[in-house]
C-alpha cells in the first residue's frame, strides 16, 4: 500500500535510551540488523497518491510506534521504530502518512529539537498514564 507512504529527508535522530536497552534489556521484540533510533525530525520530500494532510516541504517528526497511537487495538502488535521495526538513522525514510505529524515552521525550532519532542511527549504521558497511572488527588511537579 505504497501511496500511504511519504519520504521524509531526515534532518536529525536522537539518541535515547532505547537504543542501549534495545541490544541488552529492552521487554519487547527487538528486529535482527536493526537500524537504530526512535525520534526524528525531517522535511517531506515526497508524497503517496492518497496523502492528503501534509505537503512537499512540511517539518515533521514521526511517532514511535504506528499501531499505537490513540492506544493499542485489540489484536495489533508494537511496531516501534527501533524496536522491532528500522528507526529513522536513514538519509531518507519511508514512513506511514499517520504517524507523520507537522511541526509549524514558525515554531523556529531546530530539527533536533523537533526530534525530541516525540519521546518527551511519551515520557510525559507514560509517567501520568503508564504503569502507575497517577490517582485522584496526586500532585505532578513540572
Amino acid at each position: 500500500m505504497k501511496f500511504w507512504y511519504r519520504s521524509v529527508a531526515a534532518r536529525s535522530a536522537t539518541e535515547t535510551p532505547l537504543w542501549p536497552m534495545a541490544r541488552t534489556r529492552y521487554p519487547f521484540p527487538v528486529k535482527d540488523d536493526l537500524v537504530p533510533c526512535s525520534d526524528g525530525g525531517g522535511i517531506v520530500v515526497e508524497l503517496g497518491a492518497d496523502v492528503k494532510t501534509l505537503q512537499l516541504g512540511d517539518h515533521v517528526i514521526a511517532s514511535f510506534d504506528s499501531n499505537n497511537l490513540d492506544g493499542l487495538a485489540p489484536g495489533l502488535k508494537r511496531e516501534s521504530l527501533g524496536g522491532n521495526v528500522d528507526g529513522v538513522r536513514y538519509q531518507y525514510i519511508a514512513l506511514p502518512a499517520q504517524v507523520l505529524t507537522k511541526v509549524p515552521e514558525e515554531c523556529g525550532i531546530s530539527f533536533v529539537q523537533m526530534a525530541s519532542l516525540m519521546a518527551s511527549g511519551v515520557t510525559a504521558w507514560n509517567a501520568l498514564f503508564g504503569v502507575l497511572p497517577l490517582k485522584a488527588g496526586q500532585t505532578v511537579l513540572f
